[in-house]
């Protein structure tokens, strides 16, 4: 017999697609832009203040209410700003990537704030 899997917590599973969502953002970034470049331009700095945000939910899923509730609510419009700026930057692979993944962290946000 096998030994049974231990479970993963609602909580390890939101955060650790939260994370994946960031990895996207970060990604994009250095897709197009070096280092310095991502602090000089538009979408460098809105994609990595995106991840910032995400990390900074994924991190506080497991704080008081009140904390968790604050940042849940600060990234999900940082997100789907992110978002949109993403699709309007082109049909690149890497944009479309960090658009769905910026839309998929808003959502999780959004609805981790309902509950």
């Amino acid at each position: 017999m096998r030994p049974i899997a231990p479970l993963v917590s609602a909580d390890a599973t939101i955060e650790a697609a939260l994370k994946s969502c960031s990895v996207a953002c970060k990604e994009a970034v250095a897709y197009y832009l070096s280092a310095e470049e991502a602090a000089q331009s538009e979408l460098g700095r809105c994609l990595l203040r995106a991840a910032a945000a995400i990390d900074a939910a994924a991190d506080a899923l497991n704080a008081d209410t009140d904390q968790r509730s604050a940042t849940l609510a600060i990234a999900a419009p940082v997100c789907r700003a992110a978002a949109a700026r993403c699709r309007r930057g082109g049909l690149d692979a890497p944009l479309l990537k960090a658009a769905a993944a910026c839309e998929r962290a808003a959502t999780i946000c959004e609805r981790r704030l309902s509950t």
